[in-house]
């Protein structure tokens, strides 16, 4: 019997790996003797959806832009496999010799926010963030009076790393309650196989049809089984070792598909989780090194940050933070990037896959206001470079993880008063439209820099400053709409929704990548002054703070970027270029908004009298401090 079980083994090897184009895969699976049964070749998606015909492909590749094209699927047979076992319930009883074990199908891409685990020094470096779009930021109105660098620091720093353990925790129950189902999908697959091989064609059918049924529950089991988060905060060894194993399956582009599909609902990455950050612009030669800035958007509980390039000293200071990164690729390279996919595979694999998962890098910007400048060379390969960069992302398992769009200025509109008439230029609209059709498919939201500030100082004989500043003021009527404006920040949003359904496009989310006022400019800049930025930085974030949405769009969350961090004494342009910050180069803040016992500009709140936060317990962490006052009102 064990003989006739090991002869009966051997023959159950019926399916061999071929080469597939990247991310997927292709199975021979040969003629059985003596059976009617033909050779068959199956290929399967990084989804893992399997084909066993052309024609299925091809409705398939039609349907799924950023896919390999239907010439590089060939469907013959020419060349030496690897193996791949599919063994039978009854061979499994009495395994063969060979001692290679079944390979899982399928790749994909992977959850939101990992970061490594530092076994060796006792500190867990878990996600920071495990929730769907729109969640509550907890906790974000519980500051401390006073930030001390030492003892006063450690209810904070408790805080933090309660979150991160219980982050961990959520993250780590999810993947396991994923690769359990996997691993029990893939057994009954393995035991159908195998019985439907043994019964009549008509029965086993009715099986596979079973089997197909059930509905994928990982997610349900994993956000409703018991909370088993340790009392002291501390996650566990396994917890820390499936995490490390995730970690390696990213940073390598080779992610289990099963994991993919069973987690993204609560898992899927979103570029901009919270609803306010901030533009880290570094066009500059006296600012803080981005060591110290990491310590001041932690104690702002800053989430949310946009660069505008990949700078490596950056992305690798921010590794563990937690903060929610959005990489710029500029302008410069978009010409290059756009001739070859490989280019931009280039790009990412030296720019952003060697710091994941530890960095948490969720959107990548192409370019900057390309549309509607004066470039129009650069109008022409946007689109291009766009889908090559979408494409790589895809085929390293990371298109699921990092986001892909481009901001745009107010020049692509034709006008924008009022809001219901806003419409897309004539010249831009043949680039815009195509860019659209390609970022509604893969998901992608609209990015536009709204300035009230330029607007007013455009023309402020007409527009009310109170208007432009969130100040109480009479507002505008939308006749067409019947809507009313209070403010000019929600109209200029609802003014880009409205040029967007004009085009077919009115799911498309939108999300202002950068605004704000500056401090100081020109004489012949209107509005451009401390108490003007002071007033319209703080009623922006009161305003992002009540998570809603805009009089057009009220049930989709207003988000921004708020430019800048920092004032930028290398800018060119006006004088209003080089004084956005919130904070002035030396890291004191520069103006107050409205609270008590803090000095603007004193010696003491400058970031570059610290290098870390394990310094003397007499050190005041006052930028750090201010930062977290302002920011949590």
């Amino acid at each position: 019997m064990v003989k006739e079980a090991e002869s009966e083994a051997q023959e159950e090897v019926v399916s061999v790996e071929l080469s597939a184009p990247p991310a997927w895969k292709k199975l021979f699976f040969p003629k059985k003797e003596g059976t009617l049964k033909k050779n068959e070749i199956v290929f399967i998606a990084p989804t893992g959806e399997e084909f066993h015909s052309k024609k299925q492909l091809e409705q398939y590749l039609k349907s799924h832009p950023g896919n390999p094209a239907i010439s590089e699927f060939n469907w013959g047979t020419g060349e030496t496999p690897r193996r791949s076992a599919r063994i039978s319930e009854k061979a499994k009883a009495t395994p063969p010799s060979e001692s290679e074990p079944p390979k899982k199908r399928g790749r994909s891409s992977v959850s939101k926010d990992n970061k490594e685990a530092e076994a060796a020094t006792g500190k867990n470096e878990g996600p920071r963030e495990v929730k769907m779009q729109y969640a509550e930021e907890a906790g974000e109105n519980d500051v401390p009076n006073e930030t001390v660098v030492g003892n006063a620091s450690e209810d904070e720093k408790s805080e933090i790393d309660e979150e991160e353990s219980m982050n961990v925790h959520a993250f780590a129950k999810v993947s396991e309650a994923a690769k359990t189902q996997a691993e029990e999908k893939l057994k009954q697959q393995d035991v159908a196989a195998a019985a439907a091989d043994e019964m009549p064609t008509e029965e086993a059918n009715k099986t596979s049809d079973k089997k197909q049924d059930g509905p994928d529950t990982v997610t349900v089991e994993a956000n409703g089984g018991a909370k088993q988060d340790d009392p002291n905060g501390i996650t566990s060894a396994s917890e820390v070792v499936m995490k490390e194993k995730v970690g390696e399956v990213i940073g390598n582009g080779k992610v289990n598909q099963y994991l993919s599909s069973s987690c993204f609902a609560v898992l899927t990455a979103q570029a901009f989780t919270g609803t306010y950050g901030v533009n880290y612009g570094r066009i500059a030669d006296n600012l803080p090194p981005p060591g110290s800035v990491v310590t001041l958007l932690k104690a702002a509980k800053i989430k949310n940050i946009r660069i505008y390039d990949a700078d490596h000293e950056v992305l690798t200071a921010f590794k563990g933070s937690g903060i929610e990164i959005v990489v710029g690729l500029g302008n410069e390279f978009l010409t290059d990037i756009s001739v070859a996919e490989d280019r931009a595979m280039n790009w990412i694999k030296e720019n952003v896959q060697p710091f994941l998962p530890g960095t948490s890098i969720r959107g990548i910007a192409v370019g900057n206001e390309i549309l509607g400048g004066t470039n129009m060379e650069l109008w022409e390969v946007l689109l291009p470079a766009v889908k090559n960069v979408y494409n790589a992302l895809d085929r390293l398992g990371l298109a699921k993880v990092v986001q892909v769009s481009s901001p745009h200025s107010e020049a692509v509109f034709a006008n924008s008063f009022p809001p219901s008439s806003c419409t897309f230029r004539d010249d831009v609209l043949p680039f815009m439209k195509p860019l659209l059709q390609f970022f509604s498919q893969i998901g992608s939201p609209f990015y536009i820099n709204a300035y009230p500030f330029l607007a007013y100082k455009s023309n402020p004989e007409h527009i009310d400053i109170n208007y432009a500043l969130f100040q109480p003021n009479e507002g505008i009527d939308d006749a067409k709409t019947k809507l009313h404006y209070d403010n000019m920040f929600e109209a200029q949003v609802d003014a880009a929704y409205a040029a967007l359904e004009k085009v077919g496009f009115e799911k498309t989310e939108v999300i202002v990548s950068e605004t704000g006022w500056a401090s100081k400019g020109d004489e012949d800049e209107a509005g451009a002054s401390v108490k003007n930025a002071m007033t319209y930085n703080k009623n922006l974030r009161k305003r992002l703070l009540k998570k809603k949405g805009t009089p057009y769009r009220p049930k989709m969350v207003a988000k921004a970027y708020v430019f800048a961090l920092f004032n930028e004494n290398l800018k060119p342009g006006p004088t209003s270029e080089r004084n956005f910050g919130l904070f002035k180069a030396d890291g004191s803040i520069a103006y107050d908004i409205g609270f008590t016992g803090l000095v603007p500009s004193s010696a003491t709140s400058s970031l570059l009298s610290f290098k870390g936060i394990g310094l003397s317990n007499s050190l005041i962490f006052t930028s750090a401090t201010l930062l977290l006052l302002i920011l949590t009102l």
